[in-house]
């Protein structure tokens, strides 16, 4: 399948120039007010790299949250397929997904595209929870080693 061919398979024609698409080999799809993902083609390869941003790096604790993405992502199942990464010039979490369409038809390839917005979706909600949450247990741990060195003191 080639990127023109997916694009039409998502029904982007309608949305889309797809001679700017195709020449530019990428384009946006926004689902809703939250959730928009890019889409970058590799026409030499024959693949398509779809991403969406799905957090903001927190201020704090960096090291523990990335080591959360990390094993999210080492573990598979937590991401259908997808891998997370990260944009440092806009300090933002991605999550991603390579889609071989050479290898695809059309509902296989929008399939894969689901899958990515469905993760995405998921995550994005998911995550300023796992870190309110984290960052309850580290204020407790704190005040516990404080109490505890208080009451050796």
């Amino acid at each position: 399948m080639k990127f023109d061919e997916f694009l039409i398979v998502l029904g982007l024609d309608r949305h889309l120039d797809l001679a700017e698409a195709t020449e530019t080999g990428s384009c946006s799809i926004q689902f809703d007010k939250q959730l928009t993902v890019n889409i970058e083609h590799d026409n030499d390869k024959g693949v398509a790299q779809a991403y969406c941003i799905v957090s903001n790096a927190p201020a704090t604790h960096r090291d523990a949250f990335f080591a959360m993405l990390l094993q999210a992502h080492l573990f598979g199942t937590a991401t259908d397929g997808c891998m997370f990464g990260f944009e440092p010039q806009q300090d933002q979490v991605i999550l991603f997904k390579t889609i071989h369409l050479a290898q695809l038809d059309g509902p296989q390839a929008i399939a894969q595209l689901e899958s990515l917005v469905d993760q995405a979706s998921r995550w994005s909600a998911y995550l300023p929870h796992l870190l309110d949450e984290w960052e309850q247990k580290v204020t407790q741990a704190a005040v516990s080693v404080v109490q505890s060195m208080a009451a050796h003191g």
